[in-house]
């Protein structure tokens, strides 16, 4: 609602929910604030309801056949006090248990002792209760409950937390925990007891430590990776302030801001409605997929959220196609909207290299091109560092100022992208925006050489303070013509080649200035590449298409889940450019997947599906550290697979690594169905038996799991090489 309708600001409010694995938005508006509080009010009740421990992990047991009587209750319809097959069937959808029919029935006739053909709720609480039993974890309880059997006694989890887990927790930690997770009133610990501590975010597999800012943030800008989005758009219609809140509270600190004027038939005044704007990347001309919004929204929108999750720097990337007057009136909405929050000149006189994520906080970085040197006062020539980008946008480039009351010409997008069908798709749905006179001057307009020339106003680029776009020539060139403040981008085939050739030379340049590699131009589905090469030699931004969690997303979210997720992470101290650099010693670690439950479907499978699911263990780093495992393909089973199979890797710098788990589903005849993945920091892992959620954990021993479902069950030792 943000700078359209501000008067449901405090009315409005939204209900998030899945269906069928998707995410779903329901935006609502009440008719005052007061019912619009009472309506959260009582959604955080029916929240806090399906809580089955209700909030005491010690009163699970019972906490848990209150839960499954309810659910029980709904389902028998008739009130007869029995379901029948096809009555538990549709409970088991219910409950989130994914079982084939043949699995549900044998289910079934076990538990129907009497032969009855129908269950009472006592056979159908043991009938859940066995599906949902774990003999994985079973058998780890029963190996650490020696003393009194059927249960854990306090000095027995401590002895697992302290040794197995390696957790450093004190005497004091350890029992508060046990009380929390043992049965009430100074009960003991039984396995359900036991199993709810594993699953719980007590048993995070993921460093605590790393969960804030815990790095050195006073070194300059160029020691850190910084987390970049390419050409970020609102897409498929989301709320301009919503779209901009997700992308700050990521932690993403680099967004480009595109720029075009409105279509020619529009009489608009000065810079309205002068963007297509990107929230995460186009491929294809904005102004066939992304609708009309006022620069000073999107502005607006960003000065609001820019600080939630982070209070470190955000950057601004503006790639402009507007005339000169409309560039001015950009910088005075950049003023004027971001007040204090906009960088707008140096920390400090004679500065020689760039300040500090602390020095800066709460600032916004405007990034842009920079005036060519022997330009006029008011305006410039340059050249876009964005090669593959200028082919796309040439329809755009220099757009002319027309004489006063006339409304300026815009030519025809195209792309090189853009091919077979979806081609003539956008020539079709350009041709209906733009009249042939429109057409036919932008041909006049298009040339090679024009495409790669655009203008800039001297107020837009007097507020390019640290972030200055140059053209990248050569490793050379940049040593000797290149200001501290000036940064390049280059596409990642563009920095692939470089850091082949000229590997060390790469290293170097980056531990002066600023890159920013780009997707590129070929992507049209938005795919990500591999941004680990890019990282390896220490470029600072490497864009991703954040709105494709393909491998390449998964990787940066990973780094970047790293202090705090602030949207910064030091980089290694080899690509810091420092003297003294730590030496590393070789890791070896061994890792087991054991088990997985409840695995979801893939996307756009059938109803009557069964899975055949496999792992694959992954490690991306260093060329020496890479390498990947996969496990056999359990046939028929997606409920409860069980693998049980060791891998062993030999990492030589953790600082780098990182770990990756994906599960797909088999397939003979095509290619393998992904089904779900997460990736960790080695230096983040933390030691023991624990879940992987979206967060996971491995070093010790590793229970892995996915959203919602367990993608496996781990168990891994870390340990120096031999």
């Amino acid at each position: 609602m943000h700078g359209k309708r501000p008067e449901f600001q405090d009315k409005a409010f939204s209900v998030i929910y899945v269906v069928s694995g998707e995410y779903k938005m329901l935006n609502l508006v009440a008719p005052s604030r007061e019912e619009c509080a009472l309506w959260i009010s009582g959604l955080h009740m029916l929240i806090g309801q399906t809580d089955i421990s209700g909030g005491d992990p010690a009163r699970l047991d019972q906490s848990m056949g209150a839960w499954l009587r309810k659910q029980w209750n709904e389902a028998d319809t008739t009130g007869d006090g029995k379901l029948d097959l096809d009555e538990v069937t549709e409970l088991m959808k219910k409950l989130n248990i994914r079982l084939s029919k043949s699995e549900v029935k044998s289910a079934f006739k076990n538990a129907d002792i009497g032969r009855f053909g129908s269950l009472t709720f006592t056979a159908f609480e043991r009938f859940y209760r066995g599906l949902r039993f774990r003999p994985e974890i079973s058998e780890l309880f029963s190996s650490l409950s020696v003393a009194r059997g059927p249960v854990l006694t306090f000095d027995e989890f401590r002895n697992f937390v302290l040794n197995t887990q390696r957790n450093e927790w004190t005497d004091e930690r350890c029992a508060d925990v046990y009380r929390k997770y043992a049965a009430p009133d100074g009960g003991q610990m039984s396995i359900d007891h036991f199993s709810a501590f594993l699953l719980s975010s007590t048993n995070s597999n993921f460093k605590k430590i790393h969960s804030s800012v815990f790095q050195d943030m006073t070194r300059p800008l160029t020691d850190y990776y910084i987390n970049t989005s390419h050409n970020t758009t609102s897409w498929r219609e989301k709320a301009l302030s919503k779209a901009i809140s997700e992308l700050c509270n990521e932690g993403s600190v680099v967004s480009n801001v595109r720029n075009k004027l409105a279509p020619p038939r529009v009489q608009l005044p000065p810079l309205m409605y002068v963007a297509f704007f990107q929230l995460i990347v186009m491929t294809v001309p904005m102004a066939i997929l992304v609708g009309k919004l006022l620069f000073k929204d999107v502005i607006e929108a960003i000065a609001k959220y820019a600080f939630v999750a982070s209070p470190y720097p955000l950057t601004l990337s503006l790639e402009s196609h507007c005339g000169i007057e409309q560039q001015a009136v950009m910088a005075n909405v950049l003023r004027e909207h971001l007040g204090e929050l906009l960088l707008r000149r140096s920390l400090a006189e004679h500065e020689t290299e760039l300040p500090s994520p602390e020095a800066l906080k709460n600032k916004i970085i405007i990034k842009g091109k920079i005036l060519a040197g022997g330009a006029g006062d008011d305006e410039a020539e340059y050249e876009t560092e964005d090669e593959d980008e200028a082919s796309l946008h040439h329809a755009a480039s220099l757009t002319e100022i027309s004489p006063a009351g006339t409304t300026p010409s815009i030519p025809r997008p195209t792309s090189r992208r853009m091919v077979g069908s979806f081609s003539e798709e956008a020539d079709q749905l350009t041709q209906r925006r733009y009249s042939d006179e429109d057409l036919a001057l932008a041909r006049t307009r298009s040339s090679p050489k024009m495409a790669r020339k655009y203008m800039v106003a001297k107020p837009l680029s007097e507020l390019l303070v640290y972030c200055k776009g140059v053209h990248f020539q050569t490793f050379a060139h940049a040593n000797e013509k290149f200001s501290f403040d000036f940064m390049c981008s280059l596409s990642e085939k563009k920095s692939l080649s470089l850091l082949q050739r000229h590997r060390q030379e790469y290293i170097k340049h980056t531990s002066r200035w600023l890159t920013r590699i780009y997707p590129a131009g070929i992507r049209v589905t938005s795919s990500n590449y591999d941004p680990a090469p890019h990282w390896a030699v220490g470029a600072q931004m490497v864009a991703m298409n954040i709105q494709t969690y393909d491998r390449g997303m998964q990787l940066n979210d990973a780094i970047f889940s790293l202090n705090g997720r602030s949207g910064y992470v030091l980089k290694p101290a080899a690509l810091r450019g420092l003297s003294s650099q730590p030496r590393h010693e070789p890791v070896t670690l061994k890792l087991q997947v054991i088990s997985g439950q409840q695995l979801p479907k893939p996307k756009d499978s059938t109803g009557g599906t069964v899975i055949d699911p496999f792992v694959e263990v992954e490690i991306v780093g260093r060329e020496a550290d890479a390498a990947r495992y996969r496990t056999r393909a359990i046939s028929n089973n997606g409920f409860n697979p069980m693998w049980k199979e060791e891998f062993t890797f030999v990492i030589t710098d953790l600082e780098t690594a990182l770990l990756r788990f994906c599960i797909f589903d088999m397939d003979v005849k095509l290619s393998n169905d992904y089904i779900g993945s997460y990736v960790i920091p080695l230096q983040s892992l933390e030691s023991g038996t624990e879940k992987l959620t979206n967060s996971s954990r491995v070093k010790q021993s590793l229970t892995s799991f996915i959203p919602g479902q367990d993608i496996a069950m781990c168990r891994s030792t870390t340990g120096r090489a031999t």
